[in-house]
């Protein structure tokens, strides 16, 4: 950029000034060319003296002379700087500027003071400063004075001002940029908060003013030292309670002048905090390192030298700790080879190593080991735990598994173990007999996915595997689940089509990976057909097969349950008496009596519908539920019929045997009516119907007379 201004006389020497070239018998106004030809030669002689360069030029800026220091300053010879024209030295882009600016000079008639570039002769820009002045004789005398240097203190001030401007703040340190005479030209907002003063208040004072309150400097301040010794200088003090160091840094210029200082304020007090915790926790580590319940040696990394140890491992390996801090670690291996090459590669865990006591026991130990530095070489801390135990029980424990696992290949149950995504990783032989799905066919598959191919269709409702999906995320994220280690029973469904009964036990167990669930399933198909016997035969009489009088009871009291319900329905009950049976027995035997028994039950089961029951109440009485009648007229036909059908002659062993019966109805009419009035009554009316017999009669409440 162009700089001008204008004064009447130029400024940047005296030899500028006109008393100067009044010295010299050069007259500005009105001096004969005479008189300038003769000072001339003196003026030169003066002006090669000076340390800056000189120009003279004709009205037009040609050169007509110049000083040594101007050639020198340019890389020109005198001769070849003589008719050259000094706007064709100025910077191509300047040029028109400096240009217009000279004419405005000229016709102004005043000195000209200002700022530009040249080209010297290798190409290089050279910032310059200059001042013309014109002479009596029209001539212009221009001196030029490099300022490159102190544009590139200017400019490495402003690049330093821009990076710090973005840092001060953004810093918890409190930071000054400080002049080399130690005045402060910047300060951030923790410096400002520090001292308890505004940025305008900092700027312009000296920093001893500000840090040591005082108003004069301080000699052996970090400031004057670091300008002194041109490096960093701190010192710590104490300001309100708090510790603060106090770091003064020199900035230097491109071409290594100082510049400035960075003064930077940090409070440590933390710090100091640290180091104490830091102290206090070595003392702690001294105590576990000598209470520890495993043996800890401090080893150099480069010669394996023990450095240290503690009292479990003198007492583990059997020598006194003098002894040890004159061994290797490779001394006390019995895997020298592999013990240099942990110690090289910096291993940190070794799971299993085998080492040597001082009688010559070798016992498996577990190392741990932790690299520091230690006396400023590379060492580690091992933890060496004594693991013959635990090698024992780990062998135990395999040896343990191999039972399990033939036991559980053995076993007739079918175990299953899912693992913690829900996997099969378990179908032992007892499985695959139960399912009918071989191992291979399941291993690896989801368990929701097999558990609905051997669900029975009927059992399989919308959504199962989504819900089967569930509740196994849940019990393997918790390990708890409801159902689990109690017995429950589920029917399979083979894909041959056959199905079973089975009683399965579900159960979690946790792992290093999470939980898992096992079950053990028992085929109780043999079992549940004995309990459906049993129960059938609790229930029903064993000779006819009808249901006894408890199963009746049941019935009858669901029946009337049901009749509360539907007031519309009529709810009958029949009580059925053989008439002579005791005559058949007594004459032909209990054989064929029991024979007429089964063949009466066998007409009433056809004489009724499937929502109806007939029971057996014992000796030659039955009874009869007859539900949802519709009148009173419907029961008639129901006990006509069965009436009819127990009439009809009976073949025996080539006997014919022909009886009939008495049967007594009772309906349910009231609210107050339950499973024994309504058989009373009937009781009552069939034994009305015995006076006649091979009839019927309803239960009255007022009987006929005799």
């Amino acid at each position: 950029m162009l700089i001008l201004t204008w004064t009447g006389v130029l400024a940047t020497s005296d030899v500028n000034c006109p008393n100067f070239y009044k010295g010299l018998g050069v007259v500005q106004n009105g001096m004969s060319n005479r008189s300038w030809e003769i000072n001339e030669e003196l003026l030169w002689e003066i002006l090669s003296q000076v340390g800056e360069g000189v120009f003279l030029t004709d009205s037009q800026g040609v050169c007509i002379d110049v000083n040594l220091h101007g050639c020198e300053m340019l890389g020109f010879l005198r001769e070849e700087l003589a008719g050259v024209s000094l706007f064709d030295l100025v910077l191509e882009g300047e040029r028109d500027q400096v240009r217009v600016h000279v004419d405005q000079v000229l016709e102004s008639g005043e000195a000209i003071i200002g700022a530009t570039a040249f080209v010297k002769k290798n190409g290089e820009i050279l910032e310059i400063e200059f001042n013309g002045s014109r002479l009596s004789n029209g001539r212009f005398l221009v001196v030029i004075r490099n300022i490159s240097g102190r544009k590139l203190a200017e400019q490495s001030m402003r690049e330093l001002a821009d990076q710090w401007q973005a840092t001060f703040d953004a810093t918890n340190d409190a930071i000054m940029l400080l002049n080399k005479e130690q005045h402060i030209l910047r300060s951030n907002r923790a410096m400002q908060e520090l001292f308890g003063k505004t940025a305008a208040e900092l700027t312009g004072k000296f920093c001893w003013q500000v840090v040591h309150n005082t108003d004069s400097s301080i000699v052996n301040c970090p400031t004057c030292r670091m300008i002194r010794t041109l490096r960093r200088e701190s010192e710590e003090f104490e300001r309100n309670g708090r510790m603060l160091e106090v770091t003064v840094d020199p900035v230097f210029g491109r071409d290594g002048v100082l510049l400035a200082a960075i003064h930077v304020i940090r409070d440590i007090t933390e710090k100091r905090q640290m180091v104490q915790a830091v102290q206090e926790s070595e003392e702690k580590y001294r105590q576990i390192f000598d209470l520890g319940a495993d043996a800890i040696f401090l080893i150099d990394n480069e010669t394996g030298q023990i450095q240290d140890v503690n009292r479990i491992a003198s007492e583990m390996y059997g020598f006194t700790r003098e002894e040890l801090l004159l061994l290797r670690n490779v001394d006390l291996s019995a895997q020298p080879h592999e013990t240099r090459k942990a110690t090289q590669t910096g291993i940190t865990n070794i799971p299993v190593r085998y080492h040597r006591k001082k009688d010559g026991t070798i016992f498996p130990v577990e190392i741990t080991a932790s690299h520091i530095s230690y006396k400023g070489r590379p060492a580690h801390i091992a933890a060496i735990r004594d693991i013959s135990e635990r090698i024992k029980a780990e062998q135990a424990l395999m040896e343990s598994e191999a039972k399990f696992r033939s036991l559980v290949e053995q076993s007739p149950d079918g175990i299953i173990i899912v693992d913690e995504e829900g996997m099969v990783v378990e179908w032992n032989r007892g499985q695959e007999l139960l399912s009918g799905l071989k191992r291979e066919e399941v291993l690896g598959l989801p368990i929701w996915e097999i558990q609905y191919r051997l669900l029975p269709l009927e059992m399989r409702p919308v959504g199962f595997t989504e819900r089967v999906k569930e509740y196994t995320r849940q019990t393997l994220e918790t390990g708890l689940g409801g159902g689990l280690n109690l017995p429950r029973e589920t029917a399979i469904l083979r894909p041959d089509g056959s199905r079973c009964d089975a009683e399965v036990v579900m159960y979690t167990y946790k792992t290093d990976l999470g939980y898992r669930v096992g079950s053990i399933a028992r085929d109780i198909t043999e079992r549940k057909q004995v309990e459906k016997r049993l129960e059938h035969m609790a229930m029903h009489d064993s000779l006819t097969g009808l249901p006894n009088r408890q199963l009746f009871q049941d019935r009858l009291s669901f029946a009337i349950e049901r009749a509360r319900r539907e007031e519309r329905s009529m709810l009958a009950v029949m009580l059925l008496d053989l008439d002579n049976f005791k005559e058949v027995n007594d004459t032909y035997g209990h054989a064929y009596g029991d024979h007429l028994l089964r063949l009466v039950a066998e007409r009433l089961r056809n004489c009724l519908r499937k929502s109806d029951t007939a029971a057996r109440m014992g000796g030659d009485e039955f009874t009869l539920i007859n539900e949802d009648m519709s009148d009173s007229h419907a029961c008639e036909l129901v006990a006509q019929k069965v009436l009819s059908a127990i009439s009809e002659p009976m073949q025996i062993e080539g006997h014919t045997f022909t009886i009939s019966a008495s049967i007594g109805i009772s309906l349910y009419l009231t609210d107050s009516d339950d499973a024994t009035t309504l058989l009373r009554k009937a009781d009552i009316a069939m034994y009305q119907a015995k006076r006649t017999r091979n009839c019927y009669r309803f239960y009255d409440p007022v009987p006929p007379s005799s």
